[in-house]
């Protein structure tokens, strides 16, 4: 039995915005929101639907996809986390190449609404 199967059905949402690159570096998307579901299924389906790819420059658009999910539908009272998974730099940080100048501090906006912030590298 997983642990989840003693939660009741829909208690625990997963939440899912991909992200590449600002244009000209990457041209399909910035990001792309598929917002939340409870069902494994859904996400496992979304996240299989994903291919890494494009970018132009080191640093990506993460702080877009951190934008986004501040905007997504919580629930409130519940426990809220967001996992930041990337293999690059955000934008604004001074990397070489790197045509954005600021990045801007999203972390503090998760903090004060109560979202604790993860990242794995």
């Amino acid at each position: 039995m997983s642990a989840s199967a003693e939660l009741s059905k829909g208690a625990i949402r997963f939440g899912l915005i991909a992200f590449r690159d600002h244009p000209p570096q990457d041209t399909s998307f910035v990001t792309k929101n598929f917002g939340f579901t409870a069902e494994q299924s859904v996400m496992k389906k979304n996240l299989d639907g994903l291919v890494a790819s494009g970018g132009g420059d080191g640093p990506e658009a993460q702080t877009a996809a951190l934008a986004d999910a501040l905007n997504l539908e919580w629930a409130e009272g519940a426990a809220k986390m967001v996992v930041l998974i990337t293999d690059a730099s955000p934008h604004g940080i001074g990397e070489d190449g790197d045509g954005f100048t600021k990045s801007p501090d999203r972390k503090s906006l998760f903090c004060d609404n109560g979202i604790d912030v993860q990242l794995l590298t």
